[in-house]
């Protein structure tokens, strides 16, 4: 251990498990989502973005404590996705610039934090940790959920997505 232990902001953070990332990225979700719900002037989607921060703490300790989370959590946040895909199903979203108003590029960020916790998932289950199949699914879905969503809140803002072409696909 380095350092005078009575400083220590985190009791796992000299561990060498991937399980430490995790934590951290799922507490860094959290607090951009924090972040998101003060920039949110729609009450209804700050009552959802506070809800999914809650899950996402509870998503935090599963792979330490060998836990899951509910299926009815999952089909919410997935119901969620739905919904916003459908509200948002005339809009360019194939590929687009991550932009927009600032909720949506916090939202952009918070899809790619989503992502980088699936690939936490997936080295840890590589590590032989057991890894639920309920918290690949969430943090799948939570990624998707915040795509749509961005593209949901520059729609109620009047800004277009800006596709990207790219030169590779």
């Amino acid at each position: 251990m380095h350092g005078n232990m009575e400083y220590l902001s985190y009791p796992f953070l000299y561990e060498n498990s991937n399980i430490v990332d995790f934590e951290l990225e799922t507490d860094e979700i959290a607090s951009y989502l924090a972040l998101a719900m003060s920039l949110c002037e729609d009450e209804t989607l700050k009552i959802e973005l506070q809800r999914i921060t809650e899950l996402v703490y509870h998503l935090n300790p599963c792979i330490r404590k060998n836990s899951k989370l509910e299926g009815h959590e999952v089909a919410w946040l997935f119901s969620r996705y739905n919904n916003y895909l459908y509200v948002t199903k005339d809009r360019e979203s194939l590929f687009v610039l991550p932009a927009g108003a600032t909720l949506a590029s916090t939202l952009h960020i918070l899809r790619t934090k989503s992502k980088k916790l699936v690939r936490l998932l997936h080295q840890l289950s590589k590590e032989n940790i057991k890894v639920d199949d309920s918290l690949f699914d969430f943090s799948n879905v939570l990624s998707n959920y915040f795509f749509v969503t961005a593209l949901y809140v520059n729609q109620l803002e009047g800004v277009k997505e800006i596709p990207f072409i790219s030169r590779v696909y």
